[in-house]
C-alpha cells in the first residue's frame, strides 16, 4: 500500500510541477500580448487626437479668415486711408488688431487705435 502512495504521489507532483511552469510561461506571454495591445490602442487614441485637432484647426482657421474678411471690407470702405497703414503692418499685427475688433464688440475706433499703436510701436 505504501508503494502505491509514492507512485501516485509522484505522477500528481509532477502534474502539478508542470502546470506550475505551463501557468507562468502562459501569464508571461499573456503580459507581451497584452503590452502589444495596449501600445496599439495609444497609437489608435494618438491618431484620433491628432485628427480632431486638425478638424479643429480648420474651423479656427476658417473662422478668422471670414473675420478676417468682414473687418479689412468695413476697414477699407469706411477708413481707407487707414486701411493703408493697416496693410504696412506684419501678420501678427494684424490679427491683433482684428481681435482687438471683434473682442471690442465691432468697435472700429478701438481697433484703429490698435492698429495705430502697433503701427508706431506705443506699448
Amino acid at each position: 500500500m505504501l508503494f502505491t502512495k509514492y507512485t501516485l504521489i509522484k505522477p500528481n507532483a509532477i502534474l502539478i510541477s508542470v502546470c506550475i511552469l505551463w501557468m507562468n510561461t502562459a501569464i508571461s506571454s499573456d503580459t507581451a500580448y497584452l503590452d502589444a495591445l495596449e501600445a496599439e490602442a495609444e497609437s489608435s487614441e494618438n491618431i484620433e487626437s491628432a485628427n480632431q485637432n486638425k478638424k479643429e484647426e480648420k474651423l479656427d482657421t476658417t473662422a478668422k479668415n471670414k473675420q478676417k474678411v468682414e473687418f479689412e471690407a468695413r476697414l477699407s470702405n469706411e477708413l481707407p486711408a487707414t486701411f493703408r497703414t493697416y496693410k504696412m503692418l506684419s501678420d501678427n499685427d494684424k490679427e491683433t488688431v482684428i481681435a482687438t475688433y471683434f473682442d471690442n464688440n465691432r468697435n472700429m475706433p478701438k481697433s484703429t487705435r490698435a492698429l495705430f499703436n502697433l503701427y508706431f510701436k506705443v506699448k
